[in-house]
């Protein structure tokens, strides 16, 4: 189940990102129409104002940008650089252009959602609490590693690729994936302790259980308590739950039962 470029690329032209494709080239094309000698002017450091404002959000976005998990995660950190950066650039030229542009940003949240990772997966979706207490009484030899999930949640939709990713590298009979969706299982949310709410830092939240009891998970419950996001990369998932150990631990018992 490897991933082609081909298949990878065509992700990229959903309306989402073709909205977000135009947004970034409405700088360039209006800075050739219009006058921009305001942004020539040196204030308030010696070079001129437009180089300031992208060099000072550059740096800004640049460890970001670097930190991307996922191709979604690096686009959608570009996208809010170019979001911050043409808005005051437009201010620079004048009030009306600024004014323009929110109202172009306003018309791609309404009308644009970001699409959900469709590629190739192990992931099961569990949208009802019957299906995650089924998932969870299936068999005392399988380990499942749950995420919970929100559709409405940016941070959920940039780490789906990597979570699918995962589930194909490490899961097997015994080790399995899944996603709870929160919009259908709040009471599974609720028992889980997971703040799911829009202004939530915790999704996505990933749990370890082993024979149907909870015995880990990401972000911890001291990480829940700061004020930053924990931030998911392939390294620390595969480190914290030891994932090639606990592959290999599911397999042996695989192998057991068999015989």
């Amino acid at each position: 189940g490897g991933v082609t470029f081909p298949a990878m690329a065509s992700r990229f032209f959903a309306s989402y990102y073709l909205a977000h494709f135009a947004m970034v080239a409405s700088y360039p094309i209006l800075r050739m129409l219009t006058d921009s000698s305001k942004l020539q002017e040196n204030w308030p450091a010696r070079f001129p104002k437009e180089d300031q404002i992208l060099l000072t959000l550059g740096v800004m976005s640049m460890t970001r940008i670097y930190k991307a998990a996922t191709p979604e995660e690096f686009l959608s950190t570009l996208f809010t650089f170019f979001k911050i950066a043409y808005f005051c650039l437009f201010f620079c030229i004048h009030v009306r252009y600024a004014i323009l542009f929110s109202i172009f940003l306003i018309v791609i949240w309404v009308c644009f959602q970001q699409p959900e990772y469709k590629g190739p997966s192990k992931v099961t979706e569990i949208r009802s609490s019957t299906q995650y207490q089924d998932c969870l009484n299936e068999s005392p030899h399988v380990i499942w590693l749950m995420e919970v999930y929100s559709r409405t949640n940016q941070e959920c939709l940039n780490f789906s690729p990597l979570w699918a990713q995962l589930s194909l590298k490490y899961g097997n009979t015994n080790l399995r994936f899944a996603r709870i969706h929160a919009e259908t299982c709040i009471p599974v949310a609720r028992q889980l302790n997971v703040d799911v709410s829009g202004v939530s830092l915790e999704l996505p939240t990933i749990i370890l259980f082993k024979k149907g009891e909870e015995v880990g998970r990401l972000p911890t419950e001291t990480q829940k308590q700061s004020w930053r996001r924990t931030k998911l990369t392939k390294a620390v998932v595969e480190k914290y739950f030891s994932l090639g150990q606990l592959s290999e631990e599911a397999e042996k018992v695989a192998a057991k039962k068999q015989k």
